[in-house]
């Protein structure tokens, strides 16, 4: 009950999704040299029965310059999924040129994951113009 109170006394009210929406733009700017993108997609795993689509967001870091002022947070199970794997590794670079971070699927036990989070690293560097950093 203690936590309800305190919510009721220090949370902000919006009137409308607009004026919400107006107040989380003005407090959300990135520094500048910095770009950042989400795309939310569906997909269907080939190991499990294609019951109902799996939603899942990529979203993108990405400074205007590769940077060796980039700190990390990885999870802390058993089975790492391979772009965590790729992550560690590639943040021990001495530049990064950017983050890609999904928030659902890691491929953990897939044969194939390294190779599909390459292929995305790839597409990626295509895309934006980058080198492999």
């Amino acid at each position: 009950m203690r936590y309800k109170a305190y919510y009721k006394r220090n949370m902000e009210c919006y009137a409308s999704e607009k004026e919400y929406l107006y107040a989380l733009k003005k407090r959300s700017r990135l520094p500048e040299g910095f770009r950042c993108s989400t795309v939310p997609l569906t997909f269907f795993l080939s190991e499990r029965p294609p019951s109902a689509p799996y939603k899942m967001n990529l979203s993108l870091i990405l400074p205007d310059e590769a940077s060796s002022l980039f700190g990390e947070v990885f999870t802390k199970n058993a089975f790492l999924g391979f772009p965590v794997i790729i992550g560690r590794q590639r943040l021990g670079n001495p530049k990064v040129r950017g983050i890609l971070i999904n928030n659902r699927i890691a491929n953990v036990g897939v044969e194939e994951g390294l190779e599909d989070a390459e292929k995305l690293l790839e597409e990626l560097v295509r895309l934006t113009g980058s080198d492999r950093s």
